[in-house]
């Protein structure tokens, strides 16, 4: 079965402690991996590369948010998932990072090397589960509140 590509793009902000923040470091739970992410504040990125393979036509994301605090967690069957139950998937390879949506959503930060890397963020029907990093940094200061993303998709016309 031929699965269309379609092509949204992402809107995306960040805030901490309510207050919004422009750069974000993040660390893997093995401390292998440390990424450096810049942006501003409600900024609207465009990727060329940003393919959403969608597999149930009728499944639309419109918004989302999730908090993430210390901690860590391994996901060793993250590329084993059946489309079934992940309906959204792309990635933003540039960056290394990679986002997939299922019946809710997480965050991967990737190294490139297959399933090494950590999820600081993972919802399921709207529920909070606590899988987290081990060491996350914002402006040079380690998360002790609320870490806040919040974005929307929207299909490019």
């Amino acid at each position: 079965m031929l699965v269309a590509i379609q092509f949204y793009t992402l809107k995306f902000s960040c805030e901490y402690n309510n207050k919004p923040l422009t750069n974000i470091t993040f660390a893997t739970y093995d401390n292998q991996s440390v990424l450096s992410y810049n942006f501003l504040q409600n900024s609207v990125l465009n990727f060329n590369d940003l393919q959403i393979h969608r597999y149930k036509p009728n499944y639309i994301l419109e918004s989302g948010d999730f908090k993430c605090g210390t901690g860590f967690c391994s996901h060793g069957d993250l590329y084993s998932e059946s489309p079934l139950t992940s309906p959204f998937k792309y990635s933003l390879a540039a960056t290394g990072l990679e986002y997939r949506i299922g019946s809710g959503f997480y965050v991967q930060l990737s190294n490139k090397i297959k399933n090494q890397g950590s999820i600081f963020g993972y919802m399921v029907n709207g529920d909070e589960v606590a899988q987290k990093l081990k060491n996350i940094q914002i402006d040079g200061d380690k998360v002790i509140g609320d870490l806040k993303l919040k974005f929307l998709f929207y299909e490019e016309k």
